[in-house]
């Protein structure tokens, strides 16, 4: 009897605890986007700018391969922004130490691909499965609202985005967006 009543506890509690935390990430929701055309390239290398620092303490490099001098998107710029910092701060903390950020920007068939890519290859199945899941985080001092945030940014702009990981080579996550003429 102890034992059936003190499951029932813990999976009440468990219960009561999801649904607190479901109420808290109903909170986390982002103003609809304000967008405007820009070009993104300034806002990728200010983002390159932010990372220089350390990136160069851990001897992570940076590369950017874009197709062209200019690639005009429909976006909030403040949202997409921080989109960015989100992950490419994942990708810099996935490598810890000498290593590659990869960014490209190409277009296709009327769509800018914008692909963020990291050396660390180090996404499980299991993070995989729960990566835009507020609060989940395998990092020891993580929070796990950052690729949160950067889910409703992308959804809300009504883009496509997708993680690809090929284990211990790399980690890619990629946006498609249509491209602004």
């Amino acid at each position: 009897d102890d034992f059936s009543n003190a499951l029932k506890v813990v999976i009440d509690r468990n219960y009561n605890l999801s649904a607190f935390m479901g109420r808290l990430a109903d909170v986390v929701h982002l103003p609809l986007p304000h967008c405007a055309p820009t070009d993104i390239i300034p806002l990728i290398k200010s983002t390159q700018i932010m990372f220089s620092q350390q990136c160069a303490k851990r001897n992570i490099r940076w590369e950017e391969q874009f197709a062209t001098t200019e690639f005009m998107v429909n976006i909030d710029s403040h949202q997409f922004e921080q989109m960015l910092i989100n992950v490419v701060k994942n990708a810099y903390e996935a490598i810890d130490e000498n290593g590659t950020i990869t960014i490209n920007l190409n277009e296709e068939a009327g769509k800018v691909i914008l692909s963020i890519e990291d050396s660390a290859g180090t996404l499980s199945a299991l993070d995989e499965s729960h990566l835009f899941q507020p609060f989940y985080t395998n990092k020891v001092d993580g929070q796990g609202i950052g690729l949160m945030l950067s889910r409703e940014i992308l959804n809300q702009h009504g883009f496509k985005y997708r993680f690809e990981c090929k284990a211990d080579q790399w980690t890619r996550f990629i946006i498609k967006m249509p491209l602004y003429i």
